[in-house]
């Protein structure tokens, strides 16, 4: 992408992050979101430590993949939308 473009997508991203996502995660899906999911009958689950250990180390491929893609100092950074 030409520099102009790519600078315009970080913009558009840091401003979705600092201003659109906690309010998606932390209202919207809470509130809105998984309360209808469940009254449609979904289940959802809490994965155990050795689920979340399992998930992570077969994950790992993924995020190399991932970190090639965006920098290894975007692809380290811990999301804040969480």
């Amino acid at each position: 992408m030409p520099d102009k473009t790519k600078a315009a997508f970080w913009d558009a991203a840091k401003w979705y992050e600092k201003n659109s996502a906690p309010f998606v995660n932390k209202k919207f899906y809470p509130e809105k979101y998984w309360p209808r999911i469940e009254k449609a009958g979904i289940k959802s689950f809490k994965p155990t430590d050795k689920e979340l250990k399992d998930f992570e180390e077969k994950s790992q491929p993924v995020w190399a993949w991932w970190k090639k893609q965006v920098g290894k100092r975007s692809g380290r950074k811990p999301s804040t939308w969480l």
